[in-house]
């Protein structure tokens, strides 16, 4: 510390200090930008997935109330009125999670439209098969639309893995298809069948286009699945979706076999109404092992973003405190330094010299202090006889 005051010296004391207190903080703005965007990415993702959950959630309720409608056409078209009831249930059941989730998914206005329509069929006169046909139709046609808005909306048609993107694609678009299709190539085939043979041909290119529909979602269906199957880290998907997508394709192939080739309505009505029952039944099963399946993934894929955004939130957390901690023992190091130079300074300060006090009737401190020389000329001046 030689040749430096004790102000230098707590200057460049201090200097270091202050330099590292606001490296600290600088450091603390990208580590900042870098948590809160991966903090949002993930947050993001997952709030996205619970979306597609609720997504899954709604197609479940209408992929009952397709199988209900589907059946209470049948009936409608054979004169025996649908089941009422049945109707009324699983109406019930798509209106209570359009109230749950209607307002995420935007579908309260499409619901209320196919609400509004099936309503109206209560009252179609049993044995009107074409009037049933057509009201039906469009039923059908704006349950068909209303998946499509879910699933938008939802974002289940974005999903970004291969094996979910292709279970909501079969459950959301190719098996409602298939179901519609199905019904309405069986009900056509069957209400053809009781026709005299020169009106049949009015009902024949009805019966052709549900039979391409019915070939080609179900063709895309079985595609999609297998495709899910091949491309999944799920134990379960392959084995429970395989097992039920064969009993669908089976009773499918047999549907369209009794339902007529090229477009001829079958002989026997009572076989296509015993296929279009199993076809039914394999479509429940396979869409309740699908939405399952969706589920289970989507469920998993959640609670992953979950667990990364608490790992990214205690990241951050700790992170900040170590920053706070750094910069606290700075600043106390700071402080520590300047009360250390301030005691090495007192300590090589040159100590003051006292003053010696002249003792009473004694010499002038003067005199003493000069000592010999100062009395010998005292002395002199006395001899030579001059006055003192």
């Amino acid at each position: 510390m030689s040749g430096s005051t004790p102000q230098q010296f707590r200057v460049r004391t201090a200097r270091p200090t202050v330099l590292a207190a606001a490296l600290v903080l600088v450091l603390l703005v990208p580590v900042s930008f870098l948590f809160f965007q991966s903090y949002d990415s993930v947050n993001d993702r997952r709030t996205a997935t619970q979306r597609e959950i609720q997504g899954v959630a709604y197609l479940r309720a209408l992929g009952h109330l397709t199988l209900t409608i589907a059946e209470a056409q049948a009936a409608s078209v054979a004169g025996q009125g649908a089941n009422q009831e049945a109707v009324a249930a699983a109406v019930s059941q798509v209106a209570a999670v359009d109230d749950r989730y209607g307002d995420a998914l935007r579908t309260h206005d499409r619901w209320s439209g196919v609400r509004a329509k099936i309503d109206s069929l209560r009252s179609d006169p049993r044995a009107n098969a074409p009037t049933a046909l057509v009201a039906y139709q469009e039923v059908t046609d704006l349950l068909l639309g209303l998946y499509g808005k879910v699933r938008d909306q939802s974002g289940l048609v974005h999903d970004p893995d291969a094996d979910a993107f292709q279970l909501q694609e079969s459950v959301g678009a190719n098996l409602p298809i298939a179901v519609v299709a199905a019904g309405r190539l069986a009900d056509n085939a069957v209400y053809a069948s009781g026709l005299p043979e020169d009106k049949r041909p009015a009902v024949l290119p009805d019966i052709a286009l549900a039979r391409v529909t019915l070939t080609y979602s179900a063709g895309r269906l079985i595609d999609g699945l297998r495709a899910a199957s091949d491309d999944t880290e799920s134990r379960t998907l392959g084995g429970n979706v395989l097992s039920t997508l064969d009993r669908f394709q089976l009773t499918t192939q047999a549907l369209l076999s009794v339902s007529g080739q090229a477009g001829l309505p079958a002989s026997d009505p009572s076989m296509i109404a015993v296929q279009r029952a199993e076809v039914q039944k394999a479509s429940g099963e396979l869409s309740a092992t699908i939405l399952n399946e969706a589920d289970r993934l989507l469920d998993s894929r959640r609670d992953a973003l979950t667990r990364d955004r608490l790992l990214l939130l205690a990241a951050g957390i700790l992170a900040l405190v170590l920053a706070l901690l750094a910069f606290v023992v700075l600043v106390l190091g700071a402080r520590t330094a300047r009360t250390n130079a301030r005691l090495a300074a007192r300590a090589s300060a040159p100590e003051p010299i006292p003053q010696r006090q002249r003792p009473v009737g004694g010499p002038p401190e003067d005199q003493a202090a000069w000592g010999p020389a100062r009395a010998g000329v005292v002395a002199q001046r006395e001899r030579s006889g001059a006055p003192r």
